[in-house]
Parts: structure tokens; C-alpha cells; sequence
């Protein structure tokens, strides 16, 4: 019995070992626009549009969630409509299960876990 409790702290201990984390800078809903719809970037560059970013809040407390990379320091939190906004992450997510760490401090919202 204590070989095995042994062997479970210390898969646990390497698991943690090779766990990388990313703070998390903000969090956003996807909103879908209308068919046709167009945006202005900050260079006043028309495109088209099909979904935008809004700002939301989140309510704080730990989460096991599934991420896929959108683009750099963005990710989507699978089967709901939540973007979150890292800093510095380079995971290229596909489908990844993490820890999701919502604070709500400062600039600083909370971090990932991967």
C-alpha cells in the first residue's frame, strides 16, 4: 500500500513538474454579427465579419476546462462561448484539457494551466 501511495505522489510530483503556466488577462464573449457585416481595424482597414470579442467578467473559483488556440494569446474555452486572453503563452491547443484559475486582480484575471 505504501509503494502505491508513493508511486501516486510521485507521478503527481512529475505531472506538476512539467506543468507550464500563463496568466490570464481577459476574458470575452463571442458574439455573432449579422450576414454582411463589416469592421473598421485601427488602421481604418474595412473587413468582413462574422463574430466579435466583448469584454466580460467571469466568476472566480478553479475549473477544468478544454482550450483551442484562436490565434496568439488567445484561446477558446470549448463548447461554451468564452475567449480568454493569456500573456506570453505559446501552447498550440487543440482540444487541450487545463486548469483555468479565475482572481480577478489588478491586470491580472487569473492563469492557465497546461
Amino acid at each position: 500500500m505504501k509503494r502505491v501511495l508513493l508511486l501516486l505522489l510521485t507521478l503527481s510530483l512529475s505531472a506538476m513538474a512539467f506543468a507550464t503556466e500563463y496568466d490570464v488577462v481577459n476574458f470575452y464573449e463571442k458574439k455573432s454579427l449579422p450576414s454582411g457585416a463589416k469592421v473598421l481595424d485601427s488602421y481604418n482597414n474595412v473587413e468582413d465579419a462574422e463574430t466579435i470579442l466583448v469584454e466580460t467578467k467571469m466568476n472566480a473559483g478553479k475549473y477544468v476546462v478544454k482550450l483551442r488556440r484562436l490565434d496568439t494569446n488567445f484561446y477558446e474555452v470549448i463548447d461554451t462561448n468564452i475567449v480568454i486572453e493569456t500573456r506570453y503563452c505559446n501552447e498550440y491547443a487543440s482540444y487541450k484539457e487545463v486548469v483555468l484559475i479565475i482572481e480577478g486582480y489588478g491586470w491580472k484575471k487569473g492563469k492557465v494551466v497546461f
